[in-house]
């Protein structure tokens, strides 16, 4: 009766670890420093895991599969850092598939999975983007405090008078172009000539044309010469 008893309570024992182990198989949770990955041992063709927002559903038709996974991950302690919540529905089933919910804690938690065929597991990576981290931190943070205006001083006038500097407009104009020494001295260089009656009355060689001398009579004050053409030209 004794070896029957420990016979009972012995296979009692192993069916009770046969099925905790077998339920344990179905979530494993691992923590790196870089993310959070789960390993979902379940059938590719049985679950459909998509993310919609902030939101990650995993949906079934498999009620059985779907109670199972729903009570593996009731027990398993979730990381903060990345889920905030998981709720399981079963609403409108079979019209819908059952669904667990998964809201991760903010948007700046990312998911990367996918599926490996050779042990017959979804991996799901959850990951924090840092570039939206920052964002949200440059955001929240608080504005610099303005400075306190004090009391402005009062300006007075001065009863003193300023003297004010008139400055020559054609001063300003020239000043800063060198000078030409010639236009400096011109007036020892050059004689003056006055315009008198008897220079407007004199008689002009040519008064019906003007050539080069037009203008500076007191530089050329020859006549005109005559080019030299060696052919004659006929303009007829």
């Amino acid at each position: 009766m004794t070896k029957l008893s420990n016979l009972i309570t012995t296979l009692l024992v192993a069916s009770a670890l046969c099925a905790a182990s077998a339920l344990a198989d179905i979530v494993d949770q691992e923590s790196f420093k870089t993310h959070l990955r789960w390993n979902l041992v379940v059938p590719r063709d049985q679950f459909v895991i998509v993310k919609r927002g902030q939101v990650l559903h995993i949906e079934t038709v498999n009620l059985q599969m779907f109670e199972d996974l729903a009570g593996e991950l009731a027990k398993l302690k979730t990381n903060t850092q990345y889920i905030e919540n998981i709720q399981y529905s079963k609403e409108n089933f079979p019209a819908k598939p059952a669904t667990v919910l998964i809201t991760l804690k903010d948007p700046s938690v990312e998911l990367f999975s996918f599926y490996r065929d050779a042990d017959k597991k979804y991996i799901l990576d959850f990951w924090i983007n840092t570039d939206l981290v920052s964002e949200k931190t440059a955001a929240l943070k608080k504005p610099l405090d303005l400075p306190v205006e004090k009391d402005k001083p009062v300006f007075k006038p001065s009863s003193k008078k300023l003297a004010t500097k008139i400055q020559d407009p054609q001063a300003s104009r020239t000043e800063g172009i060198p000078k030409n020494e010639l236009l400096t001295g011109k007036g020892t260089l050059l004689p003056v000539v006055e315009a008198t009656a008897e220079l407007a009355a004199a008689p002009k060689v040519n008064p019906d044309f003007r050539d080069l001398r037009y203008g500076a009579s007191f530089l050329w004050d020859y006549g005109p010469m005559i080019p030299q053409l060696e052919k004659d030209i006929n303009l007829t």
